[in-house]
């Protein structure tokens, strides 16, 4: 999904730089609206479920509550007393639930090592391969190998106002055959990984990997629909340099990811997609260095209070829903304030006689030396 996600960054970007800023401020207030909205609506309806399944979990343990045990405790009793080389190299957070559903789910992987014969030793060490996140290694390495390459292109395409390193002159057959190149890194790498999720799916399968009912399952239809959507997210993160996570922790919201997972998960996406935009708005010359530090304090004194008070609301009220709809009233916050400073800035633009309609990419500054 990233490597997709970075492309639409790259195409966004220049968009920016051509698209007036009263029409990115309206395209920017009309998906936060949407976007908000949509959140909100998952968010209740997750809250819901939630208080639902809270009520059943306690009925029945009111009518067992002598004879009840947690679910790990059932999985951990019943693979240790039947098949104890087994029990001992699976952890109890692989099997931990937090939803009835998930308790049929770790039931049914403790069932699927006891009766996979064979296969159960496999299975064994795939839940423990998930639990460690081992074999995430490789994707990562080709996120930043990537994330590399993409930089190292566009220092050597060089920015609109000033010359590259090569003398390439923006707007040029050089300087598109660049941003070319970074377009087919990107689906280079999309497509290897694309092809490994789909690899260790089958596998699962193959296996009988105990499925949670939140997993998102990477087979043919997913690894091409959600990398699809995610060129969308990095369109709408480059083009109104938003960071992207505060459409892509919605958008995974959609894929039918827990609230918890897809944060985490956007959070981290977002150090990519950010470092994409960013490079390219320096080279377009749009980006205030002089800024950065404040913010930098700003948002990561943010973050840190930011999930205190989650953390803390999720533990009072043991609802994962919460997550959904902070992020629903941010993005919808974000919708207002932004809206103010766009017709602030349009209108002080009018006064002053500045261009209203569409700019031009490449700008040449006298500063430059293209001759």
């Amino acid at each position: 999904m990233e490597p997709m996600t970075m492309l639409g960054a790259l195409v966004g970007t220049l968009l920016n730089k051509i698209f007036p800023g009263w029409l990115i401020t309206l395209l920017l207030v009309l998906l936060l609206g949407i976007t908000a909205k949509r959140t909100w609506t998952k968010g209740m309806t997750g809250w819901k479920k939630e208080s639902l399944h809270a009520h059943v979990r306690k009925s029945r343990e009111d009518e067992a509550s002598s004879h009840r045990t947690s679910v790990d405790g059932i999985t951990d009793a019943l693979v240790q007393n039947e098949h104890p080389s087994m029990a001992n190299g699976i952890p109890s957070k692989v099997l931990r639930s937090t939803t009835l559903e998930e308790e049929e789910a770790a039931q049914a992987a403790a069932h699927a090592i006891l009766e996979g014969g064979k296969g159960s030793l496999q299975l064994q060490n795939l839940l423990l391969s998930e639990s460690q996140h081992l074999h995430y290694v490789g994707d990562v390495a080709t996120l930043m190998t990537l994330l590399a390459s993409s930089f190292a292109l566009s220092i050597l395409r060089g920015r609109s106002f000033t010359a590259s390193p090569l003398g390439i002159r923006c707007g040029s057959p050089a300087y598109w055959t660049l941003n070319g190149l970074q377009f087919v890194l990107v689906f280079c790498a999309s497509a290897l990984i694309r092809n490994k999720l789909m690899r260790r799916h089958k596998w699962k399968l193959e296996h009988g990997y105990p499925f949670l009912p939140d997993d998102v399952k990477w087979d043919y239809k997913t690894t091409t629909k959600y990398p699809i959507m995610c060129v969308g997210a990095g369109l709408c993160a480059g083009m109104f340099g938003i960071g992207g996570g505060i459409v892509k922790g919605p958008l995974m919201l959609e894929m039918g990811m827990l609230p918890a997972v897809a944060s985490a998960t956007s959070s981290f996406m977002i150090l990519f997609t950010a470092l994409t935009a960013a490079l390219n708005y320096a080279l377009l010359g749009a980006l205030d260095v002089y800024y950065a530090p404040l913010l930098f304090v700003i948002g990561l004194g943010g973050t840190f209070i930011g999930q205190w008070i989650i953390g803390n609301l999720i533990k009072k009220f043991n609802k994962q829903s919460i997550i959904v709809l902070a992020i629903a009233v941010v993005i919808a916050v974000s919708a207002v304030a932004m809206g103010c400073v766009g017709i602030i800035t349009t209108v002080n633009g009018v006064k002053h006689d500045e261009s209203q309609g569409f700019h031009k990419l490449c700008t040449i500054s006298p500063d430059d030396d293209y001759q």
